[in-house]
């Protein structure tokens, strides 16, 4: 059973690169989904830090296309193919 499907309701929240930045959301609804990637369309919300007020909506809507591997902390295997035939360096194996 996947994770996330079409039409599920989803909130992002987007990093902050300094202390006293505002805190980015995206509340949003999926449109389509594949295994890494997901498109959504919703509505931008900052959170000033300084600011009691509460949640204001910064923008129309709008659609974003968002990774969601790209938080994830996975080892990466660099892939090394063969040698194609009359290329300077090593030899081809033999099997």
């Amino acid at each position: 059973m996947p994770a996330l499907r079409d039409s599920d309701r989803v909130l992002v929240i987007d990093r902050k690169l300094f202390r006293d930045d505002n805190t980015r959301l995206f509340v949003g609804v999926v449109e389509e989904c594949d295994e890494d990637v997901m498109r959504v369309r919703g509505y931008p919300f900052h959170l000033s830090p300084y600011e009691i007020s509460g949640a204001e909506r910064h923008g129309d809507e709008r659609v974003r296309i968002i990774s969601l591997a790209a938080g994830m902390k996975a080892g990466f295997r660099q892939r090394v193919h063969e040698n194609p035939e009359n290329l300077p360096g090593k030899e081809p194996k033999k099997d």
